[in-house]
């Protein structure tokens, strides 16, 4: 008898040994997906608020160039801290840009490929930070802006629609 005492001991502590390696390894599997989908949440976020920094900015300017190009056609003098403020957002405009730039070289490596292609399409189409125009009085500008604007909405509705499916949020 003192055989099979001991090995049913030694079959408990085997069992107890697997259930404790299993249970260690399944948390520690656990623990890695949370922080990844924390890390996917904070990727998304961030590219989601410089889009939206991007939209807000452009219709800003739009709405803004609009004033001017107003004034500038009832004959109006455009005061000095009128186009500083175009200028400003323009700044704004640049950073969030550049954000922007920033998680898309990151690429696929956290953000999906759909978003990472989204974001390169729309830097594409917007100019680098140091381009940005100031010509205050072409109506070419409103229509860039425009355009500007239409790829921000494309690309932000991407972004949006893949974050939900990625984070797997309804």
């Amino acid at each position: 008898m003192g055989g099979e005492a001991l090995w049913e001991l030694v079959k408990v502590f085997l069992a107890a040994l697997l259930a404790s390696t299993l249970t260690h390894l399944l948390t520690h599997r656990r623990f890695i997906q949370g922080r990844w989908w924390d890390r996917k949440a904070d990727a998304y976020g961030s590219i989601i608020g410089s889009l939206v920094s991007m939209e807000r900015s452009l219709e800003s300017w739009l709405e803004l160039l609009l004033m001017i190009q107003r004034m500038i056609q009832r004959g109006e003098e455009v005061p000095e801290d009128l186009a500083r403020g175009g200028h400003e957002i323009g700044r704004e405009f640049g950073k969030a840009r550049d954000r922007i730039a920033r998680a898309a070289i990151e690429g696929d490596y956290i953000i999906s490929g759909k978003v990472s292609d989204a974001l390169g399409e729309l830097l594409m189409k917007l100019p680098p930070r140091r381009e940005l125009p100031d010509d205050f009085e072409s109506s070419k500008i409103v229509v860039l802006l425009g355009d500007w604007l239409g790829a921000l909405n494309s690309c932000l509705k991407v972004v949006r629609a893949e974050a939900r499916s990625d984070l797997r949020v309804k």
